[in-house]
């Protein structure tokens, strides 16, 4: 009888890994590269190639790596240099990097502990702190207020038969319903998005991306369960069920899919979202989204990007004065990164103030 393991989809580990791993068995191997998602993979594989670079050109050893070695890496990655690689990063980034490497350590079975290191933490604050500008870079939170103005131009299409839908209405209505699906949802950009690569293998698209399969209205539409098949917060790809509540609002995202079946309508195994003319890609959805923004006086309109709603999401959450454990639950963080998409407004801290010290809540006037 065959292993079950070879009738198991797998995305194939390289050559390479194998080799560095040393000896596994291939199913081993397979498991140890699917523990982490490929496009995190991929982000990492250029760190790791900056950080073996800085070691080869400074005779250090690079596995198991030394607290010294990656202290002196990072630090030439927050600075910046012309030398190959070694291009300077933004402090999320820093820490990005550190977890690329803490990565490989786990793959090759080696300790984690330096990665622990208070030394490595400090340097990191002050990085942060000689970077102050970094926030700037980030992608801008979409919070409510401008979800309102977004989905507010153009105004909602009529509800036309579906031969009277042009390429421009229906590219209008899915951005709009994807917007408000991406906010209610905290969905990150590629959650959402894909491109025509995706498109031209079907079996991995049906396995990866949201199709209309994946939405299921609840009784007479008081709200949706989105199912994501796989997610970065969802470390083993057992898919996560969404609920979205219906609010009867300009941003409601169940009365936004409704309109969108009506509309619209897909086969069950078509993409949730799509254009009429191209693929439903972060830079063609981004453009759009990025010229309503702009339409409507928002002067930083650029830097508005597909994570821009999970941030907004998050910060709306935390403005309205939800516990940090709700906010971590309703984005699916795993672990304490979702504290880095918001700040505690001053209004929110006054409330939190006069809640401690008073026992009440009231508004905050100036």
């Amino acid at each position: 009888m065959p292993p079950l393991v070879d009738h198991l989809q797998f995305n194939e580990p390289p050559v390479e890994f194998s080799t560095e791993i040393g000896p596994t068995s291939p199913a081993l191997a397979r498991f140890l590269w699917n523990g982490l998602a490929s496009n995190t993979r991929k982000m990492y594989g250029s760190h790791q190639r900056s950080y073996e670079y800085f070691c080869a050109t400074h005779s250090q050893t690079p596995f198991p790596a030394t607290c010294h070695t990656l202290g002196e890496w990072i630090t030439g990655r927050g600075i910046g240099s012309a030398t190959p690689y070694q291009g300077i990063l933004l402090p999320d980034s820093c820490q990005n990097a550190l977890s690329a490497i803490r990565s490989i350590h786990v793959d090759r079975g080696f300790s984690t502990e330096v990665f622990k290191s208070e030394w490595l933490a400090r340097i990191m604050k002050g990085i942060r702190r000689v970077q102050p500008h970094h926030e700037k870079t980030q992608a801008a939170p979409l919070t409510i207020d401008i979800l309102e103005k977004l989905v507010g131009h153009p105004s909602p299409t009529p509800l036309l038969p579906i031969q009277k839908m042009t390429a421009s209405s229906i590219n209008d209505l899915n951005v709009t319903v994807a917007s408000k699906v991406a906010y209610a949802g905290f969905l990150q950009g590629g959650e959402m998005f894909y491109d025509s690569k995706d498109l031209a293998n079907r079996s991995v698209f049906s396995n990866t991306k949201l199709s209309r399969s994946d939405i299921t209205f609840g009784i007479n539409d008081e709200h949706v369960v989105l199912t994501l098949k796989r997610s970065k917060t969802d470390t083993l790809h057992e898919g996560v069920d969404i609920i979205l509540a219906a609010t009867g609002t300009a941003t409601c995202p169940v009365l936004a899919l409704r309109q969108l079946w009506i509309q619209d309508p897909q086969p069950r195994g078509a993409p949730l979202f799509r254009l009429a003319n191209r693929a439903f890609s972060s830079d063609a959805v981004m453009t759009i989204i990025r010229a309503r923004l702009r339409t409507h006086g928002i002067q930083n309109y650029a830097s508005f990007t597909g994570h821009s709603f999970r941030r907004g999401a998050a910060q709306t959450a935390s403005d309205i004065g939800l516990p940090e454990s709700d906010i971590q639950a309703l984005g699916r963080w795993t672990s304490d990164a979702f504290r880095l998409y918001f700040v505690t407004q001053m209004p929110q801290r006054f409330r939190l103030s006069m809640r401690f010290l008073a026992g009440r809540s009231p508004s905050f006037s100036s």
